[in-house]
């Protein structure tokens, strides 16, 4: 079991270390320390590193003083620093504003942001994994209405109350205004390191704009194939 704190960065190691700490001494049984990590939120915490270096703090906060593997449950990067302009004009700033102390909110910085993530990763063997937040949350219109979609698009305390001016993560997706993917979608794909050959029953094989596609089932874990790499479900790259 996972349970996840909204703070996982640097700024916040003390907050983190007593609550999981209290679920111990309460008996509560879990497996995974789950914690979001987003420069924006760091930086606001008072990290002295918002960077992937400074989560890396937290985690191994996490490991010597609860004893648990961590799960990044959420970690985000606006590509733009405002919302979809189509509906909003362009003239109101998304969630993640610019990043926190990386002071850019770029396409290029987003992938960038994905590299150095994965790179941190690599050096901590306690952290399994992460999910991004949120990949799709793209603006969409259903007979020419603008959809309004849960708690992005909501700010009252009692989530009865409308942002007129939409969803406020939709710069902060792996997907432009329009649905095309971004390059850090790409970098989600690629930036990991080749995994052995695989092996276990395959399932099927298929393509799709001239990549080869296979599912395959390794260790009861469904996980995908593409030109010789292997991905699991999220889109990350199995090592």
């Amino acid at each position: 079991m996972i349970i996840h704190h909204s703070y996982g960065d640097q700024g916040k190691i003390g907050v983190c270390r007593s609550f999981f700490q209290q679920l111990k001494n309460n008996g509560c049984k879990f497996d995974i320390v789950g914690g979001s990590y987003y420069p924006h939120w760091a930086t606001d915490h008072g990290a002295t590193d918002c960077k992937p270096t400074g989560m890396l703090e937290w985690a191994a906060d996490m490991k010597t003083n609860i004893g648990k593997p961590v799960m990044l449950m959420e970690v985000g990067y606006s590509w733009n620093p405002y919302k979809c302009p189509e509906r909003n004009g362009g003239s109101w700033a998304g969630q993640l504003g610019l990043n926190g102390c990386y002071n850019e909110a770029t396409e290029a910085g987003q992938e960038s942001f994905i590299q150095e993530l994965h790179e941190a990763l690599d050096e901590d063997a306690n952290i399994v994994g992460y999910m991004y937040w949120d990949p799709i949350f793209v603006d969409q219109k259903v007979n020419g209405s603008w959809i309004k979609t849960c708690w992005a698009e909501k700010y009252s305390g009692s989530g009865t109350t409308w942002w007129e001016d939409g969803n406020v993560i939709s710069n902060t997706t792996l997907f432009d205004f329009t649905g095309k993917p971004l390059s850090a979608l790409y970098r989600e794909m690629h930036s990991r390191k080749p995994a052995d050959e695989p092996t276990g029953v395959e399932d099927s094989e298929f393509s799709i704009q001239d990549s080869e596609f296979r599912k395959i089932i390794r260790d009861g874990q469904l996980l995908i194939m593409r030109d010789g790499r292997i991905y699991n479900l999220t889109g990350s790259e199995i090592r």
